[in-house]
């Protein structure tokens, strides 16, 4: 007798590796957008096409409004970010909740603003509040100032 097997009607672009190299990418090239220009250069054998794809749909599963357009004559992609990531699918976890925090603080050369970090990691500020006390406290996590005048960046762990 045979047995029974599910496959995906749709492959998705990326494998489960790839997808969090590239979210890892976007999440740090997102609180650097506001202000700068945002390229992917392309390592030699990367196909610009598979890359895109992979690209597009990774900010689509993580509710980010990325448009991507390849530079003429260069092995390069030009990333801009339309709008500020939403959270899509529902609740995450809270591993993958402090990571995105964690990855936002580390894609920043300077200490970030709370306002800043919610919006690029795509958190709720309830979900802010409870998983920044956890990384305060295991000192992933620092903060400078206090107030309005709050920012955060990573700490010495």
């Amino acid at each position: 007798m045979g047995k029974l097997r599910f496959e995906p009607k749709v492959k998705p672009p990326v494998e489960r590796e790839d997808y969090q190299t590239y979210r890892d990418i976007l999440l740090k090239a997102l609180p650097a957008a506001g202000e700068n220009h945002v390229y992917y250069d392309l390592e030699k054998g990367e196909k610009l096409v598979k890359v895109r794809k992979a690209l597009q749909y990774v900010a689509q599963k993580e509710g980010l409004d990325l448009s991507i357009r390849a530079k003429r004559g260069e092995d390069t992609l030009a990333l801009k970010f339309e709008g500020p990531a939403k959270s899509v699918g529902g609740r995450i976890s809270a591993k993958d909740s402090r990571n995105r925090i964690v990855s936002v603080l580390s894609g920043s050369k300077n200490p970030m603003r709370k306002s800043d970090i919610i919006a690029a990691a795509g958190v709720s500020p309830s979900t802010w509040n409870l998983r920044i006390k956890e990384l305060l406290d295991d000192r992933t996590v620092k903060r400078h100032g206090t107030g309005r005048q709050t920012a955060y960046s990573l700490g010495s762990k």
